[in-house]
């Protein structure tokens, strides 16, 4: 019974050292979205910033044609 009992708690050991694990995996996964995501919003305003310029200078060009 004993012996039993010690495997058992051996088990509960072993599955929360892996839920523990799970979840510093999750929390890696999140941070690595928001630096992903971070990325793709620093890169869309920059290419509106660049959207922006280009018609700013076709505008000039326009108005100097004139």
């Amino acid at each position: 019974y004993v012996k039993k009992k010690e495997e058992e708690e051996e088990e509960e050991e072993e599955d929360e050292e892996e839920e523990e694990e799970e979840e510093e995996e999750e929390e890696e996964e999140e941070k690595e979205q928001h630096r992903t995501w971070k990325m793709e919003m620093e890169s869309k305003e920059e290419e509106i910033n660049r959207e922006k310029k280009r018609k700013e200078k076709w505008n000039e060009e326009e108005c100097m044609c004139e």
